[in-house]
């Protein structure tokens, strides 16, 4: 991204980002925070549930979009960041300005600079750095994904560097673990207390949700089963709406004590009910 960040870090939700001459912005995106950026975001998010597939829009690896920025005193044979850029991430960008003119024993008082530890890309494609103050560069990169902790070298062209301080700003994202699945599924199943054999009843489902938590809704098939009864059996085509469905005319042909187990398709677990019938 570009220097139209208002903040230093937002959490945000990336597939596929593309960034177009510094200041277009293309990608699905879910922002956590206000984020503001000069030039356009455009994208969103979809995903639909169908059987036993699980939208992948509900469940995607993240990227923490950082802005590191530090000014570095140039001294010895070589001087390095503590920008510590971490390992899996994703540099998009450098900029540098020589905020006070570099200078060295004996050379020309250029430097070059490159990335060292989980990368060493080369930066300014390798090509010195001039002396002078508010000598500035800017260079994209096409996505180097770091595979250790990384830092920026400044390597002058003589032997030590003698004076300069130059500020650095590194666009760069944190590609986090994907997290873990967790199913959300739950009902509640509601019998009445008293059954009584080859008498009809009603049973109702309420707060039915699916593994991502959202409501039931839609035809939906239903089994429900005893353990000592040859019916009910399994039922097709239940209405669901937010969550709720009605049974009705149910029975149980068997006396005694029984579990009643009721399965849902898109609710993991079945529910099971003990009635005396």
């Amino acid at each position: 991204m570009t220097a139209g960040l208002s903040r230093r870090m937002n959490r945000i939700v990336v597939n596929d980002l593309e960034i177009i001459d510094d200041t277009v912005v293309k990608g699905d995106l879910m922002v956590e925070k206000d984020l503001k950026v000069n030039g356009v975001i455009a994208g969103n998010i979809t995903g639909n549930l169908s059987g036993d597939v699980l939208p992948e829009s509900k469940l995607a690896s993240t990227v923490e979009l950082i802005v590191g920025t530090e000014e570095i005193v140039l001294d010895g044979a070589s001087s390095v960041t503590t920008l510590d850029i971490p390992a899996n991430s994703i540099i998009y960008l450098v900029k540098l300005i020589n905020k006070k003119a570099v200078t060295d024993d004996d050379g020309d008082d250029t430097y070059v600079v490159a990335f060292s530890g989980g990368s060493t890309e080369d930066i300014n494609s390798g090509s010195p750095v001039a002396k002078d103050m508010n000598t500035k560069v800017t260079e994209k990169f096409n996505n180097i994904l770091t595979d250790g902790t990384t830092n920026i070298t400044f390597t002058p062209n003589g032997t030590n560097f003698t004076g300069g301080v130059v500020k650095v700003e590194v666009f760069y994202g944190v590609v986090e673990a994907l997290p873990d699945y967790t199913d959300k599924s739950t009902m509640t199943v509601i019998i009445p207390e008293e059954l009584v054999k080859d008498e009809a009843f009603t049973l109702k489902i309420e707060e039915a949700v699916d593994f991502w938590g959202d409501p039931l809704t839609g035809t939906i098939n239903v089994t429900v089963a005893s353990d000592v009864s040859a019916d009910p059996h399994p039922i097709s085509g239940v209405v669901f709406t937010e969550g709720s469905a009605t049974l009705e005319g149910l029975v149980l042909n068997t006396e005694g004590e029984q579990s009643i187990t009721v399965t849902v398709v898109g609710v993991t677990d079945p529910v099971v009910l003990v009635r005396d019938v």
